[in-house]
């Protein structure tokens, strides 16, 4: 049998028509095939850049000098009670009892270039903690790094210092006194540099928290704690 004209007529038009339909359906899945990949490569690329940045951090704050020991501020000393050590003769700072409290027992800072300790080298004796009197730096270990602040390269070998990661400075690394608390500062160098001596560090410590003992003499170490 033919098929008539009016057969003809309309079955090319339909067949055209769902060819394009197919076609602009297969163009759409396609392209949201792509984007639904786009977007799994960026959630790849975006978990892979965390993970890796979470593993840093971890790394560096178990192994950054305070590890995991954080305070919101420096101001340690709840067990200080303002006993020097007199039994020896010491170089103390003239007291201001307000400037006291607020850097050895609330975690403030002198103003530079404040302390008479700053601009004074012995070749001989420790520093003492203000506060309780337990000897801290050697004088040997002193350097001077321009700062105001008086400057040591190394504790005494006793291990006389606490480090703590101070939250209110940018996680920078506060010192105290192991033995009573007292606040003395924050250490620098290392792989930022800015140090010195042999362990290429700088223990930055407010004079008003020292007392200089000219007869003392301690073993000396290079042993940082981290």
């Amino acid at each position: 049998a033919q098929l008539s004209p009016r057969h003809h007529s309309t079955s090319g038009p339909r067949s055209t028509a769902a060819m394009v339909s197919t076609g602009a359906w297969d163009d759409r899945v396609g392209h949201d095939a792509e984007s639904r990949g786009a977007d799994t490569l960026r959630q790849k690329a975006w978990f892979g850049c965390s993970s890796v940045c979470f593993i840093l951090c971890i790394v560096m704050m178990t192994a950054t000098s305070g590890g995991w020991n954080l305070v919101l501020g420096a101001g340690t000393a709840s067990i200080c009670t303002h006993v020097q050590n007199r039994s020896v003769e010491v170089h103390r700072e003239p007291r201001n009892d307000a400037v006291f409290e607020a850097v050895c027992l609330k975690g403030s800072t002198e103003t530079p270039r404040s302390s008479s300790l700053d601009d004074d080298y012995p070749s001989k004796g420790v520093y003492r903690c203000a506060c309780c009197g337990e000897p801290l730096f050697l004088a040997s270990s002193k350097f001077d790094s321009r700062t105001g602040w008086p400057s040591f390269w190394a504790p005494v070998q006793s291990d006389p210092i606490g480090y703590t990661k101070d939250i209110g400075s940018m996680l920078s690394t506060e010192v105290h006194c192991k033995k009573c608390g007292a606040h003395l500062g924050h250490v620098f160098g290392g792989i930022t540099g800015g140090g010195s001596g042999d362990t290429g560090y700088r223990y930055c410590i407010n004079g008003i928290c020292l007392s200089y003992d000219p007869f003392l003499e301690l073993p000396l170490t290079t042993d940082v704690p981290w």
